[in-house]
């Protein structure tokens, strides 16, 4: 059915208003967030498991602990801006590049398009972007749930509880999504709702990443040199693309 122009206009206003009470609500309100995980990655390579820790400070520095069965060390990976670094221990290597490029490694969720992003998916923060937002919102009644729809293809489903973002999807041209970002299990933590079972799914690549944090800390303060890694002298360095600040 053809929108008439006020009615566009209203449901732009209503889009703008409902992504400015979700990242009052999540995103600007949480400056430090540190989480453990058990986590589960499927592609194409195959599958492993393992615990995850995750420590973020607002607005863009994050730092990621990857451990495998019996808690070997597999990675430790921090990001500050649009700079990432991967220390392998049991290679005793150090990968430098993108949040592109490491996602390749295939240690991540691949299919974010910046750091930002990245971080707010990983902890269940996502928030849609006011730049992309189309003059389209409607409410699922089914489920209780707003639904916003891009410009580029992606859509939101949105909890007014909070409000939250619960599901995300990026579609194709044909309007059959491709990539997929749910959170689930949603607990309150300092007037703070995220959620504690994280799925994240790519079609190209095949890939299935699943998170459930066993313990969340908002807004708790980080120790001291938080965001360091130590880097044993003799570590080999490998860039993946263009050169980053991390020296």
């Amino acid at each position: 059915m053809k929108r008439e122009p006020m009615q566009k206009i209203g449901l732009f206003l209503m889009s703008v208003v409902l992504v400015s009470l979700i990242r009052c609500a999540g995103s600007f309100r949480t400056t430090m967030f540190q989480g453990i995980a058990h986590f589960n990655i499927a592609s194409q390579e195959g599958s492993f498991y393992g615990t995850l820790k995750v420590v973020m400070k607002s607005p863009d520095s994050l730092w990621m602990k990857i451990q495998g069965p019996l808690g070997v060390s597999l990675a430790v990976i921090r990001f500050g801006g649009d700079n990432a670094l991967v220390y392998s221990p049991w290679e005793n290597v150090v990968y430098q590049g993108s949040l592109a490029d490491i996602s390749e490694m295939d240690l991540l969720p691949s299919g974010f398009w910046n750091s930002s992003q990245f971080m707010l998916g990983m902890t269940g923060l996502l928030v849609p972007d006011f730049s992309m937002l189309d003059s389209l919102a409607e409410f699922t009644s089914e489920d209780e749930r707003y639904l916003l729809v891009e410009r580029n293809g992606e859509q939101y489903w949105i909890e007014p509880k909070g409000p939250v973002v619960t599901k995300w999807e990026r579609c194709d041209s044909t309007g059959h999504p491709f990539q997929k970002w749910e959170g689930k299990s949603f607990k309150k933590r300092k007037g703070i709702r995220s959620p504690q079972q994280i799925l994240f799914a790519n079609r190209y690549p095949e890939q299935r990443v699943t998170l459930q944090y066993d313990e969340i800390k908002m807004n708790k303060p980080l120790r001291k040199g938080w965001f360091g890694i130590h880097i044993p002298e003799g570590a080999q360095k490998i860039e993946l693309g263009y050169k980053t600040s991390f020296e």
